[in-house]
């Protein structure tokens, strides 16, 4: 450190030095971090602030700096560039736990941070970041789905000043989130997450979620959104302090041109779900279909109410394959006939069957109580149908109440 202090003009002093980290600390009050392992140095003169490529750790994990800070007319304003390569064992546990299966491989991303401080009082930031994906495998339901060979890359940018910040972020323009973080509660009060080509649209209180899809396939969605909705923590309304960065949804909508579900295809569907006092309720409307849907709480021991106003699903012709399997009445002259048939000797048509996929929808299917005015399954008019569906046990479904009237 060195103080220059000319004593005909002291307006010309300067004081001006050096700081050596060496394994230090450093915990920044706002935003609360704690920062260890810290190497590098910090020059001043006078106003003027320069650091050159610090070294530190956050949550384990390695991040550069370099930093230019100096007085402007009517503010003080620093210029931060961050920097990080962060392998996955040391970002992917700071995911939930049913989430970290979605993401795998190393994480490189640049930020670029600008504060200002009027010589008012207060201050202001903006942040914008850049992450390379380019080296992560993404195993999110397809469009998602991203192998490590294919280019991608996630933006953000974050500004705000002492009481809130927003947030927006975008990744590939088909996937983008807006929110409003309040400081004093550590939480979003207004979030938007849309996955599409959909508009935002105008945030409002709470959390809430667009759909814009060409396609979708429920075998895949729905572990994943379960896995989501189990790693949003539980809120007590009671206490601000103890909310969730992230609220559950208040509203999830959205279309798609067509939905499997489970090898069923709906066309120029629609969706609205509201967050109700004691129950989900999804409206869904298809071509096929219209639909309201009451999900409850705990899903697997109260599960659905589906009420269904009309189904109809096509007929679906049989594979040449399975023809050559079936035996026509026509060409049977009695039953020793038939029982002629070894049927260790049929070939059986070379359709590959998703064990994973069956697993999934067994291991997440809920009870559920399902009334229909009119249903058609195919060739098959059930008119109105109601029936029950119960887990007997891991390996069995049991159906209860079937009735079916027609005419």
């Amino acid at each position: 450190f060195s103080l220059n202090l000319p004593l005909n003009d002291a307006s010309k002093a300067v004081a001006k030095g050096a700081i050596q980290f060496s394994n230090n600390e450093l915990h920044l009050q706002s935003p609360d971090m704690l920062f260890s392992n810290l190497y590098g140095e910090l020059t001043f003169n006078n106003d003027k602030v320069s650091v050159n490529n610090i070294q530190a750790n956050w949550r384990g994990m390695p991040m550069s700096f370099a930093v230019e800070g100096n007085s402007e007319a009517e503010l003080y304003k620093t210029n931060i560039k961050l920097a990080g390569i962060w392998d996955k064992e040391l970002w992917q546990i700071e995911l939930p736990e049913s989430i970290q299966k979605y993401v795998d491989g190393k994480l490189s991303w640049l930020g670029d941070l600008s504060l200002y401080f009027p010589k008012s009082g207060g201050m202001s930031y903006q942040l914008a970041l850049n992450a390379d994906l380019d080296e992560n495998t993404l195993n999110f339901p397809s469009p998602y789905l991203k192998s490590a060979s294919q280019k991608s890359m996630l933006f953000a940018t974050v500004k705000g000043d002492e009481a809130q910040s927003t947030l927006e972020a975008n990744l590939n323009d088909n996937l983008s989130f807006y929110g409003e973080l309040s400081h004093q509660g550590a939480f979003f009060t207004r979030a938007h997450l849309v996955l599409g080509q959909e508009k935002m649209m105008l945030p409002v209180d709470g959390f809430h979620i667009s759909v814009m899809l060409d396609d979708a396939d429920v075998a895949q969605w729905q572990p994943f959104v379960g896995d989501i909705l189990s790693a949003i923590p539980e809120s007590k309304a009671s206490e601000d302090s103890s909310r969730p960065l992230l609220s559950k949804p208040e509203r999830i909508r959205g279309t798609a041109r067509s939905v499997n579900v489970y090898d069923e295809l709906f066309h120029e569907v629609s969706f609205n779900m509201f967050d109700k006092e004691h129950w989900w309720l999804l409206e869904i409307n298809a071509k096929e279909l219209r639909s309201q849907i009451k999900l409850y709480p705990n899903l697997k021991e109260q599960g659905l109410d589906i009420n269904i106003d009309f189904l109809n699903l096509a007929d679906k012709k049989p594979t040449e394959a399975f023809k050559e399997l079936t035996v026509d009445a026509e060409d049977v002259e009695d039953v020793e006939d038939l029982e002629s048939v070894n049927v260790d000797e049929i070939e059986l048509p070379a359709k590959v069957i998703n064990h994973d996929e069956n697993q999934a929808f067994f291991a997440n299917i809920p009870p559920m109580k399902v009334s229909c005015d009119s249903c058609k399954f195919g060739q098959l008019d059930f008119g109105k149908l109601s029936f029950e569906i119960e887990k007997e046990s891991d390996k069995s479904l049991l159906l209860n109440n079937f009735v079916a009237k027609r005419n």
